[in-house]
């Protein structure tokens, strides 16, 4: 088999799913014998974590006002390393980075599409799908056939490939987790905890969660929220929790790497999102953990839950919904833990990392036959 030499493109500089994605793509097609560099900027997190696992990462600002200088330089980079993929993940990095591997002449140009946010039907976007780009990957079949529609292309020019995930070969029994977290917090051994992993923006509904967890926390006494994650959105949230009732049982505890003990010691993992989702990695995660997962209809979600056949799906933007979803999931427990056993065996396997670095190998062999 053919080992390629594959570049990724990453300018966003924090860490959530899209940046996992990546970096976890890259340390698969390595341990399988292909050559993978990363280009990202120096003080991201991205080139930090990727560099602490030995990859060799060339340093690039991706700044909008020096998108020309950063086309001239990465077009240098890859004259000298000739890749024969080039894979963009961001807005900048991909139009810096596929106008470089145009005038380097990289044999495939992957543009991935990790968010379900609407694309502008412009000629800038037109130049970037049908020109620029030999093959686009989506993390969710919806925005896969958007951008088919939107920008008129072959069928093999799109195709979509969920993230894969890697669980621990073993988890903490449910009720070891939920002690130990409760441990953690200083908190009774008889703490229940629902909670939301994801980084802390504004689409990703923390706002609307708190609240409506202080509407029904009245109605749980020995309940507590717990919301592990960082980003732009934290100062924001620990200003609103000053406003609540039940600011107390409201735990923001920052970024985990391992997150697999958390979604263990919850009895639901929510999502509230209102915009933006592909399929999310926290969602997977859970499922995997055997968690019951309450999310909204936004993006690829409901793919996730198989139109809610895997957990339940309720609209966006709605406290009400919410609530209604958390009191029904905790008042018939047996019920939502039956179809967590479910969603656990489902993501077990269809969702595995191996399943997606073997979906995007055969995608690219295919456009490089």
């Amino acid at each position: 088999m053919r080992r390629w030499k594959i570049v990724h493109t990453e300018a966003s500089e924090g860490w959530g799913g899209q940046e996992i994605r990546v970096l976890a793509e890259a340390m698969w097609f390595r341990e399988h014998g292909h050559t993978v560099f990363l280009v990202a900027p120096s003080h991201s997190q991205i080139f930090a974590r990727a560099r602490a696992e030995r990859f060799e990462v060339f340093p690039i600002g991706f700044q909008k006002r020096d998108q020309i200088a950063d086309v001239t330089q990465l077009a240098r980079v890859f004259l000298q390393t000739r890749p024969d993929i080039v894979c963009t993940h961001s807005s900048v990095d991909s139009w810096v980075g596929l106008s470089a591997a145009m005038v380097a002449r990289s044999p495939l140009r992957v543009r991935y599409r990790h968010v379900s946010t609407p694309i502008a039907k412009n000629p800038q976007n037109m130049l970037l799908y049908r020109y620029m780009t030999h093959l686009t990957i989506t993390t969710s079949s919806r925005i896969a056939e958007e951008i088919k529609s939107r920008f008129q292309l072959p069928i093999d020019r799109v195709c979509n490939v969920p993230t894969g995930i890697q669980p621990p070969q073993s988890l903490l029994d449910r009720e070891t987790a939920r002690r130990n977290l409760a441990l953690e917090l200083n908190l009774p051994q008889h703490t229940r905890f629902i909670g939301q992993v994801s980084v802390l923006r504004s689409w990703k509904g923390h706002r609307l969660l708190m609240s409506a967890f202080d509407r029904l926390a009245e109605n749980f006494p020995n309940l507590h929220l717990v919301l592990v994650g960082t980003g732009p959105g934290e100062p924001h949230l620990k200003r609103d929790r000053e406003m609540l009732a039940c600011k107390d049982r409201i735990h923001l505890l920052g970024h985990r790497d391992a997150p697999w003990n958390y979604f263990r010691a919850m009895d639901l993992c929510i999502l509230a999102s209102t915009s933006g989702e592909g399929v999310p990695q926290s969602i997977l995660q859970a499922m995997a953990a055997g968690t019951p997962v309450i999310a909204t209809r936004v993006g690829g979600i409901p793919e996730a839950l198989n139109q809610g056949m895997y957990g339940e799906l309720i609209p966006p933007h709605s406290v009400e919904a919410l609530i209604a979803a958390i009191e029904k999931c905790l008042r018939h427990y047996d019920a939502c833990i039956a179809r967590a056993e479910k969603a656990e065996l489902f993501v077990k396997t269809h969702h595995t990392i191996d399943q997606m670095g073997n979906k995007i190998l055969q995608l690219f062999n295919y456009h490089l036959s």
